[in-house]
């Protein structure tokens, strides 16, 4: 058994250069701490992953290796993605100067097995970046490949992060599996310190939700409006937003059209059976594609100048108030 471990004795490890607060478990006789590639409770050996909820979620470990094993690290629209997050990384650590002395906290929010994490790194050196996600198989995976990366399981509609205690949130692709996302939105606004940002990304056009989104276990897809309006409605204000993958978006909508009318003319068990294949078919299909790989590339650089109207995913930046 390990000898109690007190925030006297911890030291930082190499991916983590804070003392972050991390809240006690159920059941814990003390707060945690993280150190050595661990997290610490008195009279309890160390864990790798500091879980915070068993409940069941709208995501599995499967969907997980499926996006792995089909799309990899290089799908086009990942990588756009991920570039867009780790824009919005270095607007978070620029909003904490050097000068106050303070490290700035990110949590990667929905981290599964961490590709954002390794890009966010990359862009925001300075920071500490956590990572956070509902199912613990990717999370235990991911702390085998990054020992020096704190990881918990938590439920984001019921965080336990202390308030105003983070200088960034980068949730990719979460809010569409949560039920309640306007309380999720609230718990990242509560954690966020005034002044920090949040970066959202979720799937746009919900007139194209179909089998592959029931498949994917998505509650809704977003126009829009209607992602900036639940923000607003949580205290955020709206620092940009825009789209991706709008020069691939009249094949992605074709595509998705076509699924539609084929899904109407089968029963459900055929159309629920078949949507396995076309989901990994798809995201093969699009992960070698050189014109997909190009347009995003284009997109990329043309969005520095506006924004897209229409899209794939719907991407905003949102501010909590400096005054909140």
């Amino acid at each position: 058994m390990p000898s109690p471990a007190s925030p006297s004795d911890a030291t930082a490890a190499p991916g983590f250069s804070v003392r972050y607060p991390w809240p006690r478990p159920a059941g814990a006789e003390s707060d945690p701490v993280w150190r050595d590639g661990a997290f610490y409770l008195e009279g309890q050996a160390p864990v790798r992953v500091l879980s915070y909820t068993t409940r069941e979620s709208n995501w599995s470990a499967e969907l997980t290796d499926l996006h792995e094993e089909a799309g990899g690290t290089q799908h086009p629209i990942d990588v756009a993605s991920r570039r867009l997050a780790s824009e919005s990384a270095r607007r978070m650590v620029d909003a904490v100067p050097a000068a106050a002395g303070r490290t700035p906290v990110i949590m990667d929010a929905g981290c599964s097995s961490g590709y954002e994490i390794d890009d966010l790194r990359r862009a925001a050196p300075r920071a500490a970046i956590f990572g956070s996600d509902f199912i613990l198989p990717p999370l235990v995976g991911l702390g085998n490949r990054m020992p020096d990366l704190p990881l918990i399981q938590m439920d984001l509609r019921h965080c336990p992060l202390p308030s105003n205690s983070l200088d960034g949130v980068v949730s990719l692709n979460v809010l569409e599996h949560i039920d309640d996302d306007v309380k999720a939105l609230g718990q990242i606004y509560r954690v966020l310190r005034p002044g920090a940002l949040a970066h959202i990304e979720v799937p746009a056009c919900p007139f194209l939700y179909d089998e592959y989104d029931r498949h994917l276990m998505h509650h809704r897809r977003y126009t829009r409006r209607d992602l900036l309006g639940k923000a607003r409605s949580q205290g955020f204000e709206v620092v940009s937003s825009t789209h991706l993958g709008f020069f691939v978006f009249p094949g992605f909508a074709a595509v998705k059209g076509l699924g539609l009318w084929r899904g109407g003319n089968k029963a459900g068990a055929e159309a629920g059976k078949d949507a396995s294949h076309v989901v990994e078919r798809d995201i093969r299909n699009t992960r070698d594609s050189v014109l997909v790989r190009w347009a995003l590339g284009l997109e990329l650089a043309v969005g520095r100048i506006f924004s897209y109207p229409i899209g794939i995913r719907c991407v905003a930046v949102f501010r909590k108030p400096a005054a909140a």
